[in-house]
């Protein structure tokens, strides 16, 4: 006897590039909200203070991450000279996201011992949403590079991309 499925299994699309594309972009920017959201959780008085003292120190690092994900990246992906401009332009809108969210982040450090829950909430909400503009400008930023990649770039990518930060291009 058939599942009451199966005829919806056999009609499921096969992906496009493009969607695989988006599908790749959300999933490892998934990861980043999941950092930018223990980034913005409430910290106790002695952790807000230890974090307030490192906001200097941490926009230098965050820098550096940035940095060194953009060259981790462009190896991994194989960028070849004709997709160079449009590699030039994904690293440009991660660098801008990065001075983007960083100021936010610290000045919720900054504050986070003696915000109101209110002051907590709001603070949030811009760091979040200064988040979510990154993630679509980068969307936007990486489609046509990957669309201009080769199939065995766009297996890269979708690789590195599902896996998330931290782990990029590692398999179980």
């Amino acid at each position: 006897m058939h599942s009451p499925t199966a005829p919806y299994l056999s009609e499921q699309r096969q992906p496009t590039s493009a969607n695989t594309a988006r599908r790749a972009v959300r999933a490892m920017l998934a990861g980043s909200v999941a950092v930018s959201i223990s980034v913005c959780m409430p910290v106790s008085s002695a952790a807000a203070a230890a974090l307030a003292s490192a906001a200097p120190a941490s926009t230098q690092d965050s820098s550096q991450r940035v940095e060194k994900r953009i060259d981790d990246m462009h190896t991994k992906l194989h960028i070849v000279s004709s997709q160079e401009t449009l590699w030039q332009t994904v690293a440009q809108t991660m660098r801008d996201n990065q001075q983007t969210l960083e100021p936010l982040v610290a000045e919720r450090a900054k504050n986070a011992a003696s915000a109101t829950a209110l002051q907590d909430l709001d603070s949030f909400a811009a760091v979040s949403e200064a988040h979510t503009g990154g993630i679509r400008r980068f969307i936007a930023a990486f489609e046509p590079l990957y669309t201009a990649m080769s199939d065995a770039q766009k297996k890269d990518a979708d690789t590195l991309f599902r896996s998330g930060p931290g782990k990029a291009g590692k398999t179980k």
